[in-house]
């Protein structure tokens, strides 16, 4: 007991230095989540231009001004508030020409985030017309600051790669030396489709474990076709597209629910089919025609099943974001 009263008294004394390491830590890890892609020398002055000086709430007018004045957050955020990504009650208006123009603005600003979304739009000719080359520039550049999308974007343009190096078997002629040029040919090509796929499996992954919801539904599609692992693995590309589909992507959702439905890469299950669309649904950009066809394949359900399937949906949807958290979460020009 004469040894316990000192380190009693010790614990007492400590407790407000122990609660106020606890209060610093939590804060120091908030501000690294914040700003984990600034250098530390700017983050004092990230935190003004952040928090004090540029707001995407602010007005078209101001965000302009401040965007043609060279301000790259300004751009950041007047470029989003013209995409369906927005927001719904800070979307400007839809214009990928303009999201483009400022995105890109934003990129040369040295954002990360925008130079991530500049690669996507060269890659898929978002407001500006389709260049791998100019995407893959801006991919490798937010890529060295471990931007996810960036990751994605080069995933993307790997497996692209590997499909446009790859060709089918065609002998170039009859001649012993012509056949054995074309299979010296096939064995290249196939080693350099090889090697695009194990890179852009490496992207892919890497951008899930940073987080990219994309690079989930990508990489599944990826193994339904054989493109990673070279022959296809419909087990691997189910449980990655129902971690993207759980995470709010609409196109992984429509996926599975199709696979379902149809066969394609699983036996038929109706029910599960249906809860899906569901999930699309709740998701869906386009949601009259998600709905039309719910209400055809809920025509090939018994009522049980139909209850059974949206029991097993709502379950489903419990777990997810909301689309306004997802949208929101696209403020931040650091994601």
């Amino acid at each position: 007991m004469d040894n316990a009263a000192p380190m009693l008294r010790l614990y007492v004394k400590s407790r407000p230095y122990l609660m106020a390491a606890g209060v610093m830590l939590v804060a120091w890890f908030n501000l690294w989540v914040q700003f984990r892609s600034v250098p530390w020398f700017d983050v004092p002055g990230e935190v003004y231009e952040r928090f004090l000086k540029v707001s995407p709430e602010a007005t078209e007018e101001e965000l302009k001004a401040k965007a043609d004045n060279e301000d790259s957050l300004a751009a950041y955020f007047y470029a989003l508030r013209h995409t369906s990504y927005c927001p719904k009650d800070l979307l400007i208006k839809v214009e990928p020409t303009i999201a483009f123009k400022y995105m890109e603005k934003a990129a040369r600003g040295g954002r990360p985030r925008a130079m991530a979304v500049v690669s996507l739009y060269y890659l898929k000719g978002i407001g500006i017309v389709k260049s791998r080359e100019k995407a893959l520039e801006w991919a490798e550049k937010a890529a060295q600051q471990r931007q996810p999308m960036a990751h994605r974007v080069l995933g993307e343009i790997h497996l692209a790669q590997a499909e446009s190096n790859y060709s089918s078997d065609q002998t170039s002629g009859f001649s012993p030396s012509a056949v054995a040029q074309d299979r010296t040919e096939r064995l290249r090509r196939s080693a350099d489709y090889e090697k695009e796929s194990k890179l852009a499996e490496y992207h892919l992954l890497k951008a899930i474990e940073l987080g990219d919801i994309g690079a989930l539904r990508i990489l599944g599609m990826a193994y339904d076709e054989g493109q990673i692992g070279l022959i296809p693995n419909h087990r691997i590309a189910l449980a990655y597209l129902s971690r993207a589909a759980l995470k709010g992507d609409a196109v992984a959702a429509a996926s599975i629910s199709l696979r379902y439905t149809a066969e394609k890469h699983a036996l038929r299950e109706l029910k599960l089919s249906y809860a899906w669309k569901l999930v699309e649904l709740r998701l869906s950009k386009d949601r009259e025609k998600t709905l039309l066809e719910l209400r055809e394949l809920g025509l090939r359900l018994n009522l049980a099943e139909k209850l059974a399937g949206q029991d097993q949906a709502e379950q489903w949807l419990a777990q997810m974001p909301s689309a306004d958290d997802s949208a929101r979460a696209r403020l931040d020009p650091d994601r």
